[in-house]
């Protein structure tokens, strides 16, 4: 229960095996990894930094990386990925200012709500890939010459992705899983530096309460893509139970 501090010394801090953050069998304490500026985090090949765990809800992580690389020892090998696992504390974990590169997945979020801001993603397969219960905040990024630069589950797409730009990446898009906006209250989909690609479909309702509703509102100047098949379904076709709304003002839907 307590902060490591990783200090800037005379050379990088190289990545033998996993590490693994969280605070063993204490719900009520969390383990911080702080690492500090202009510090270098080389992995080697198949490693990766977990943080939380991914089961258990007495084991809490937390990490915070300011102005920091993490980057592989052999660039034709990689490495493999930081990990934010459910039992993160969400409040007090966030990359800022930081290089995340030749990765198999730079970040992953798992049912994790981080703050990426200001980070480089460069040469990796995936950038951020969040999972149907992560809802990361990801703004005023890089993303360049990666494979997938975000992917992201429709409702968890609430102002958390703008001001980010996407250069020669393979995939030069957000990519957002088929899901269920079903809480009420308005989602919004910002405007950012690429299209929204739909890769199933999105169902825009609320979860069974006639009193309440799901809205998605998408900003002015957002391009939405479709893949064959996905479509946009807003509201129930017969169910009172289940409503639903649109909001577009100046957006494009196209394939």
């Amino acid at each position: 229960n307590k902060t490591y501090d990783w200090l800037l010394d005379g050379a990088p801090y190289r990545l033998t095996d996993h590490i693994q953050v969280w605070y063993d069998q204490n719900g009520g304490y969390t383990a911080i990894l702080k690492i500090y500026h202009q510090v270098q985090m080389v992995f080697e090949a198949g490693k990766y930094l977990y943080i939380g765990s991914t089961s258990d809800p007495n084991d809490w992580g937390a990490l915070q990386a300011d102005s920091v690389t993490f980057t592989a020892l052999d660039t034709s090998s990689g490495w493999s990925s930081i990990k934010i696992n459910s039992y993160s504390r969400d409040d007090e974990t966030y990359l800022d200012h930081c290089i995340i590169e030749y990765a198999d997945d730079g970040v992953i979020c798992q049912s994790s709500n981080p703050t990426i801001t200001n980070t480089v993603f460069r040469y990796n397969t995936d950038g951020i890939e969040a999972d149907e219960g992560a809802r990361p905040t990801v703004t005023g990024n890089s993303f360049t010459e990666n494979t997938r630069p975000v992917s992201v589950y429709a409702q968890r797409i609430d102002s958390t992705l703008y001001g980010n730009t996407y250069t020669d990446n393979e995939k030069d898009y957000i990519e957002v899983q088929g899901d269920y906006i079903q809480d009420n209250g308005t989602f919004i989909w910002a405007m950012d530096g690429a299209p929204y690609v739909v890769n199933g479909h999105v169902y825009v309702q609320r979860d069974n309460n006639n009193s309440q509703l799901s809205t998605l509102r998408i900003e002015d100047g957002t391009i939405v893509q479709f893949n064959d098949g996905a479509w946009l379904y807003i509201g129930e076709a017969s169910n009172p139970n289940y409503r639903g709304a649109l909001q577009a003002d100046g957006v494009t839907f196209t394939r």
